[in-house]
C-alpha cells in the first residue's frame, strides 16, 4: 500500500504562508510540530497577529485589583511571544506584527520590539496593557525603522480605567524630538496613535509635514495628551481623524486631503483660553465636524468638491452670532454637497440657509439631496 503524499507541503512557500496567515497564529504554532516542513514556516511566518491569543478584556476596569487579574492572564497567555522571535531565523523578514496584551515586563516587551525591528517589520501595531504608574517609552529602534509603512500605538489600559486619578494611569509615551532626530519613520504611510502621551509638546507645529512624514496618507489621533496645539501640514495626506484631543487650535493644510474628521476636540472658550481652526483642503470630500464647541477665529477655505458635511456643535444657552458666524463660514465654504448634517440648532440654521441666501454666496442650495437637522 503506498504512502499517501503530502499535497500541501509540496506547495510553494509562499502560498502557504498566506494560508497560514489565515489561520490564528497559536493554533499555527501548535500545527508546526507536525512536520520540518510545518515547523520551518512557523519560524518563517511573515505575518504574527498575536491580538486574538488573550482572553478577551473588560471594557471597563474600576478597580486596581480588577487590572492586576487582567495582567496576570494576558501575561500567562502571552509568555511564548519572546521565544517565537528569539528562535526566528535573522534572514527572515517580519511583514506585519500586531501585539494585543502584556508581557512578563516592559523591558521584555522593549526586547521583542527591537527584535520585530531588527526583521524589517512593514506594518507595527502596538496595544499595550500596563500597571496603574507605569510607562513605556517607544524604543529609539523604531523612530529609526525605515522598513516601517503603518505604525498603531495604543495604550488599552488608559482607555479601561476611567474612574482612576489621572496621573495614576499609565503612560504610553510618542517623542516627537526623536521622530524629528532620526529619518526612520519618513516611509510611513499609516500613523494611528490612541490614549498616547505626546512628548515635547513644543515641537508640534513642525511635526506633521513633508520634512517628517513625506508619505503619510492617514493619519488618526485620539485622546492623545500633552498636545493642544495641532499643526498638519504632509501633501500626501488623504484620511486624517482627530478625536478627544482637547485642542486650542488645529490647522490642517493638504491638497489631497479627502475625508477630514473633528470630534470632541473644542470647548466654548472662556476667559483668555482662546480657540482658532484654520483648513486648506479644497479636494476634501467628507467631513465632520462634530460635538465640538465653537472656535474664536475660524479660518475656512473653499471647499469645492465637498459631497457630505456633518456638523454637531456643543452650545450653551444662546446661540451667540460666533457660533452662527463659524457656521456661516463653514457651510458658505461648500458649493456642492449633497449629503449635510446639522445637529443642536438645525433649524436656525436652514432657516439662515434658505432665506438669507446673500450669507452663503457659495453654497448651492440645489445640490442638496439628503437634509438632517
Amino acid at each position: 500500500m503506498t504512502e499517501a503524499r503530502d499535497r500541501i507541503s509540496d506547495l510553494p512557500d509562499e502560498i502557504l504562508h498566506e494560508i497560514f496567515s489565515l489561520v490564528p497564529v497559536k493554533s499555527v504554532a501548535k500545527n508546526s510540530a507536525l512536520s520540518r516542513t510545518w515547523s520551518r514556516l512557523w519560524a518563517t511566518l511573515p505575518v504574527l497577529d498575536f491580538n486574538q491569543v488573550c482572553p478577551p478584556m473588560p471594557k471597563r476596569l474600576d478597580h486596581a485589583n480588577e487590572l492586576q487579574v487582567a495582567l496576570d492572564e494576558q501575561m500567562e497567555a502571552l509568555a511564548f511571544i519572546p521565544r517565537v522571535l528569539f528562535s526566528r531565523p535573522e534572514n527572515s523578514n517580519i511583514n506585519v506584527f500586531r501585539f494585543s496584551g502584556r508581557l512578563m515586563s516592559l523591558s521584555c516587551l522593549e526586547d521583542c520590539i527591537c527584535r520585530v525591528v531588527n526583521h524589517r517589520v512593514g506594518e507595527l501595531q502596538l496595544n499595550l496593557l500596563m500597571a496603574c504608574g507605569e510607562r513605556f517609552d517607544l524604543p529609539h529602534c523604531v523612530y529609526e525603522c525605515d522598513s516601517l509603512r503603518s505604525l498603531t500605538l495604543i495604550n488599552a489600559t488608559r482607555i479601561r480605567l476611567r474612574s482612576q486619578p489621572e496621573d495614576s494611569k499609565p503612560r504610553f509615551c510618542f517623542s516627537f524630538s526623536l521622530v524629528k532626530a532620526t529619518s526612520g519613520l519618513c516611509s510611513l504611510q499609516a500613523l494611528t496613535l490612541k490614549c498616547v502621551d505626546i512628548l515635547d509638546d513644543h515641537l508640534t507645529t513642525d511635526l506633521f509635514s513633508d520634512s517628517s512624514f513625506p508619505f503619510l496618507q492617514n493619519l488618526i489621533m485620539k485622546t492623545c495628551q500633552g498636545m493642544t496645539h495641532l499643526k498638519i501640514s504632509c501633501s500626501k495626506l488623504k484620511d486624517v481623524r482627530v478625536v478627544n484631543m482637547n485642542l486650542n487650535s488645529l490647522d490642517i493644510s493638504g491638497s489631497r486631503l479627502e475625508n477630514l474628521t473633528v470630534r470632541f476636540c473644542f470647548e466654548n472658550p472662556s476667559g483668555d483660553n482662546k480657540s482658532r481652526v484654520n483648513i486648506f483642503a479644497p479636494n476634501l470630500k467628507v467631513f465632520r465636524w462634530q460635538f465640538n464647541g465653537y472656535t474664536d477665529d475660524c479660518s475656512i477655505q473653499n471647499f469645492p468638491r465637498l459631497n457630505a458635511f456633518y456638523m454637531h456643535y456643543w452650545l450653551e444657552d444662546d446661540v451667540s452670532n460666533v457660533i452662527i458666524k463659524n457656521v456661516v463660514k463653514l457651510l458658505s465654504a461648500s458649493s456642492q454637497i449633497s449629503v449635510l448634517d446639522i445637529q443642536s440648532f438645525g433649524l436656525l440654521l436652514v432657516s439662515l440657509l434658505f432665506f438669507f441666501p446673500s450669507d452663503f454666496t457659495c453654497f448651492e442650495k440645489t445640490m442638496v439631496t439628503s437634509l438632517s437637522c
